[in-house]
């Protein structure tokens, strides 16, 4: 039994549905992420400000995150910038976010 993969519509010659929005919205993501990045690598302790609890010992990791995220606004604007080109971007971008999403959920500090 042979499957068939589907390939993106911009690989069979076919015009890309709405890439005005595509475009808007992957724009938009970027320069959010980047701004994100950007204020966190500034002023790590801030979330730790908001929430009124004690700065963190090691903001470096809240900055070094910071970083990761300002990535990944970079990479956004690239796919915005390159439609056409971009899907396995954007498919390693959706894979390592599904990925972390457990680890965020899970890091709510011990279970009682």
């Amino acid at each position: 039994m042979t499957s068939v993969v589907p390939s993106p519509p911009w690989l069979a010659g076919e015009p890309i549905p709405r890439r005005r929005r595509h475009r808007i919205v992957f724009t938009a993501a970027g320069i959010y992420n980047i701004a994100w990045g950007l204020f966190s690598m500034a002023k790590p302790q801030w979330l730790f400000e908001l929430a009124g609890m004690e700065p963190a010992n090691h903001p470096q990791i809240f900055a070094t995150l910071g970083m990761v995220i300002g990535l990944y606004g970079i990479i956004y604007l690239a796919v915005a910038a390159y439609l056409r080109d971009a899907w396995p971007r954007v498919r390693t971008l959706s894979t390592q976010q599904l990925i972390a999403l457990p680890s965020r959920q899970s890091s709510h500090g011990p279970s009682r």
